[in-house]
């Protein structure tokens, strides 16, 4: 079944030298934090890295499916899951 088109693409550039450490950080606490305090919403999103940095710095493209752009923010997910003093500290 193919995806419906994106309600939200969200474009970040990382520091090159940083892109491995970015990307750890999406497994090790946003995905995590999603599955557990966002679950219905784990299956709508992904994330595509460029294969080649520019001006020393590497493109992440955020992909969200369905929602309003609100529903996609990041913030709340990590207040719930690290707490605010962490998640924004």
């Amino acid at each position: 079944m193919p995806k419906p088109q994106p309600s939200m693409v969200a474009i970040n550039p990382v520091i090159a030298d940083r892109a491995g450490d970015f990307e750890d950080w999406l497994r090790t606490v946003l995905v995590p934090a999603t599955r557990d305090h966002r679950p219905e919403q784990l299956d709508r999103w992904e994330v595509l890295r460029a294969t080649k940095e520019e001006d020393g710095q590497v493109i992440f493209a955020f992909f969200f499916y369905g929602g309003e752009a609100a529903e996609w923010q990041m913030e709340p997910i990590l207040a719930q899951a690290l707490g605010a003093a962490l998640a924004f500290g």
